[in-house]
């Protein structure tokens, strides 16, 4: 508790100071202007500080490293995507060995430097490239999803205006201008209506996983070993299930419990073991803006707006959302 406590401080400023900088926008880019934002939370969170004028190179490092990562032509040649994926990746890591010395020398509260001072029960201590490639691995989780889940969400909320107030009323309940820790519990529609849209748009619509012994699936026998990816897009719209699927629709997440029928129903963040251990930081992140944001503006899309998904890597809208945007009354 006491360092999500201290994430929420950095989220609830950084998104104030966020907002600050639209004041005078009617209309906004949504994708790419949340990015920036999400990328200085977890830039201020786990690495200690804030970005300064790198901030953009790095953002186009970490999108050109995930997409190399669904290249279908895995080599390194000038020009095309997987090339760009290792130029970017070579970039974040000499940016983050240029701070290692600075984090081994002294013991801060953030995630690096707790990288840089943790050691094994057998005295181990991470290697210098061990330390950079989790480091590379947190901020891109913590960022990318959480834009694409956000998006995802301000565009149902944007084109199903009857849910915005709700969220906002619910929120003003709280007597804030920023949500503390333990209103978060509190903040039933608007989790509602995020669990919706996570269903809709799952930020990791495929999740890999490898067979530990021979699995007999439904007269298939799958050989221990396998690598086979759990299609969790698919899982979120099975009719047999869900109630008319293809539907935003929040209520199935407050009073009918749909998502309760079996534990592997609802899965954005996978299960098991594994469960994705960001989950707890992405709620949070999410509330905070949202109700920030929501007090502030109406939100809604240009007339006969159609939303087009990229889903792979990670699902993003191919215009960028473009929102309108009007201070609330």
């Amino acid at each position: 508790p006491p360092a999500m406590k201290n994430y929420l401080r950095i989220m609830n400023g950084t998104v104030e100071d966020c907002l600050k900088s639209w004041d005078q926008k009617q209309a906004l880019e949504f994708y790419s202007s949340f990015k920036s934002l999400t990328l200085n939370v977890a830039a201020t969170a786990f690495v200690g500080m804030k970005l300064g004028p790198e901030a953009d190179r790095l953002n186009k490092a970490f999108v050109d490293t995930v997409l190399a990562s669904v290249s279908f032509l895995r080599l390194p040649i000038p020009g095309l995507s997987y090339q760009k994926g290792l130029a970017g990746r070579e970039y974040l890591k000499e940016y983050l060995r240029g701070l290692l010395p600075e984090k081994r020398a002294k013991e801060t509260d953030d995630m690096f430097s707790q990288f840089c001072h943790s050691t094994s029960k057998d005295g181990e201590s991470f290697s210098d490239e061990d330390v950079i490639n989790h480091m590379i691995f947190l901020l891109m989780a913590a960022h990318d999803t959480i834009t694409s889940a956000t998006t995802t969400l301000i565009y149902y909320l944007a084109s199903h205006l009857e849910w915005q107030d709700p969220i906002r009323q619910e929120g003003r309940a709280f007597g804030e201008s920023m949500i503390d820790f333990e209103d978060l519990e509190k903040m039933e529609i608007l989790e509602a209506c995020f669990d919706e849209a996570l269903r809709l748009y799952p930020p990791v619509p495929m999740i890999p996983r490898r067979t530990v012994n021979d699995v007999d699936f439904k007269g298939t026998v799958i050989p221990a070993h396998t690598l086979v990816y759990i299609n969790v897009f698919n899982t979120h719209r099975m009719e047999q299930y869900w109630s008319n699927p293809a539907a935003f629709d929040p209520t199935r997440f407050l009073e009918r419990k749909e998502h309760k029928q079996h534990p592997y129903l609802f899965a954005p963040f996978g299960g098991g073991a594994h469960m994705c251990i960001g989950k707890a930081f992405a709620y949070m992140e999410v509330k905070a803006f949202i109700h920030q944001f929501l007090q502030k503006y109406e939100i809604s899309l240009p007339k006969g707006y159609q939303l087009k998904q990229k889903i792979i890597p990670i699902p993003k809208p191919v215009d960028g959302l473009p929102l309108r945007l009007k201070a609330t009354r």
